[in-house]
């Protein structure tokens, strides 16, 4: 509800059995072999609801041996609605689909799962005859029947249960199918899975901004495996939540931050960016101007950027005017609590060399600490940075330690 992911990439979801038919079941009739070649009887045969599995760590049939068993799909897709749909088979291994008894397409998918699709017009009058072939060798069996229905109006529904709720929770974001590294993806921003753009896709900040248009308080969870320039979302909307790819449990995790039962105390890993124009491009490896050490603009969000339910005040940083080679440096500082809420702050420590006779890094983190402190408390954090914390390497790839002024400075 509400968009997909990104202009001409529709979120592909598995064909529920209602669409499904098999000898007057529901779902599609599977053959399983206890071989990748079909050779044989099926060692069982079964009516399987939807094609949406991953056997890991369990294999499909009891005592396999090995990796190498293969399944036959049949049956009919007898779609409820008419209209243009996108049919998909995700899965590792080999594959292939037919439909009506023409192959539509196969492939093999030996190092991670892959997705093929095509576009077709179903009529809710008529029946599909659909096959996939499956030929399992790998360790990570897995095959899904994918579709999703296209040129539909995703924002309308949206917007109607905005309208009907006290807050609006958006999921915005990308996904492992369209970003990573040599993918088959074809669309605005993206270049084979790299990225030439870093904002979030067009369809999505529409619906961002006629979502916050309702006047309904607005919470943005980003799920992302990369920097995104939210700049739109960080001016309009009081509440950003980056939750990465969470995995299993990432529903649950969300809840409890979003309903106050977990204070965050996390940090970005990385610089958030305001624009593509910020960085060099792709074939530019020379470090200046990139990440957070070497970057001279105004970042949307910096690395180590983090907030919380609870507030923190620093004072007294100490840090010896002068100190030989041989010696650490010994760095202090105060951090307290100055909220009525518990809560965890990540102190970080960072070092700026201004005598260096190479370029070298504007910033470097040195130390960091998570600490935890109740509501109102304070504590003196003391950090000793040795030699090797505060060398530089040298465009000859050795350490070197050089005398000369340096700064230090503690940041949240």
């Amino acid at each position: 509800m509400g968009s997909d992911i990104a202009t001409g990439w529709s979120t592909l979801t598995p064909i529920p059995n209602s669409e499904l038919k098999s000898e007057g079941e529901a779902g599609l009739k599977g053959e399983y072999f206890s071989n990748n070649i079909f050779k044989g009887e099926p060692e069982f045969t079964r009516v399987d609801s939807i094609i949406n599995f991953v056997w890991t760590p369990k294999r499909p049939i009891n005592d396999l041996k090995s990796d190498n068993f293969s399944v036959r799909w049949t049956g009919a897709l007898k779609p409820t609605e008419s209209g243009a749909y996108r049919i998909g088979l995700k899965a590792s291994s080999f594959a292939k689909l037919f439909i009506n008894d023409s192959l539509y397409f196969e492939f093999s998918a030996e190092y991670e799962p892959k997705t093929k699709y095509f576009d077709t017009v179903l009529e809710n009058d008529k029946s599909y005859n659909i096959k996939i072939e499956y030929n399992n060798v790998l360790s990570d069996p897995q095959a899904h029947l994918l579709w999703a229905k296209l040129d539909e109006d995703l924002i309308t529904p949206a917007i109607e249960a905005v309208n009907k709720a006290d807050v609006a929770i958006l999921f915005l974001g990308l996904s492992p199918e369209i970003e990573g590294e040599e993918m088959e993806v074809k669309l605005k921003g993206f270049d084979k899975g790299d990225r030439s753009e870093i904002s979030l896709p067009k369809n999505q900040i529409e619906l961002m901004k006629k979502v916050h248009a309702t006047g309904k308080p607005t919470i943005v969870v980003l799920m992302n495996g990369s920097a995104l320039a939210v700049n739109w979302a960080a001016e309009n909307v009081p509440a950003i939540l980056e939750a990465w790819y969470p995995g299993e449990f990432g529903g649950k995790a969300i809840a409890d931050v979003l309903f106050g039962d977990y204070n965050p105390g996390g940090k970005l890993p990385v610089t958030f960016y305001k624009s593509v124009t910020d960085l060099p491009g792709f074939k530019d490896y020379n470090m200046e101007n990139r990440t957070y050490k070497y970057f001279k603009g105004d970042p949307l969000f910096p690395f180590g950027h983090g907030l919380s339910y609870s507030n923190f005040e620093y004072s007294n940083l100490k840090i010896a005017d002068q100190v030989t080679l041989k010696d650490a440096i010994n760095v202090s500082v105060e951090i307290k609590n100055i909220s009525k809420v518990a809560g965890d702050d990540v102190v970080q420590i960072y070092l700026t060399h201004l005598d260096k006779q190479e370029q070298n890094a504007i910033r470097t983190l040195v130390s960091f600490d998570r600490v935890h402190l109740a509501a109102g408390e304070t504590k003196t954090l003391n950090y000793k940075l040795d030699a090797e914390q505060y060398a530089w390497v040298s465009s000859k790839g050795k350490k070197i330690l050089e005398p000369g002024k340096c700064i230090a400075k503690c940041r949240r």
